[in-house]
Parts: C-alpha cells; structure tokens; sequence
C-alpha cells in the first residue's frame, strides 16, 4: 500500500498542532522527494507527514513519531528504528518551542508513550534513562 503524504516542511517550522495532527511523519530522503525538491528552499531536514494512517508499518524504515512523556503534560518527537525498536533524536516541546531532550532538564528516568501504533500495537512504551544519550529503549 502507498503512503499517503502531507506536504513537505522544514524541520524548525514543524509545531506542536502538526506533530498531534499528525503523529507520523517521514524525512523526504525516505519519501524519495530529495532530488524532486528546490535544494535552495529545501534540504533533507525537511519532513512529510504520513496521512491516512496513524500506524507505524515495516514500510517505514526510519519514522519520526510523536510521543507523551508519561506523568507529565508533555508532548516531543522523535526518529523511531524499527529494526533496533529504539527511539532517538528527540525533542520535547516546552514554552512554545521544541528542545532537545539532552537540554530539556527533564527527569530520567523518562517513560515516553508513542502516539501513532507501532505495527497495530497501541501505546509502545519506551523508557530514556540518561538524557545525553538521546535514546530510548522499547519495554512495551
């Protein structure tokens, strides 16, 4: 089945309403729109978000998904390698922003709850216990 997309934004124009809107979203050098896009109005820091869906498939092979952080009214993103079950690169929003979660002062260690299913599973739990490493093991 094709993935239906979104259109194309730059990764600091993406807010808290599009991650929530749409819980999925795919770097264009996974949607192969790299060598189709202005390269000087966009780069491979740009997203497409995945509509239609709200599952996490194995025709993904690096989703950004958004997740909750347990216990508290926080909402981040992050890359999720489904071939290692960990998600990675991730930022929280806070006050109007995304921050990394390295600099997020954020309590560790962290339960982050996946928004979208992961292959027809709800609420994949994964769990970051050290904030520098910028990663975070599945559990559930």
């Amino acid at each position: 089945m094709a993935l239906q997309l979104g259109s194309a934004k730059a990764l600091d124009d993406i807010t808290l309403e599009d991650v929530i809107a749409n819980p999925i979203w795919l770097w264009t050098w996974e949607t192969g729109d790299e060598n189709t896009l202005d390269p000087l109005e966009q780069d491979d820091a740009w997203q497409r978000p995945v509509l239609g869906t709200r599952d996490v498939t194995a025709e993904m092979s690096e989703p950004i998904i958004t997740f909750r952080v347990s216990g508290i009214n926080v909402v981040g993103s992050g890359s999720y390698r489904p071939r290692e079950d960990r998600l990675f690169g991730m930022a929280v929003w806070r006050d109007g922003r995304w921050t990394l979660l390295k600099d997020s002062a954020l309590a560790v260690p962290l339960s982050l709850i996946a928004v979208p299913t992961i292959n027809g599973v709800a609420d994949a739990e994964f769990v970051c216990v050290d904030l520098k490493q910028d990663e975070a093991s599945r559990v559930r």
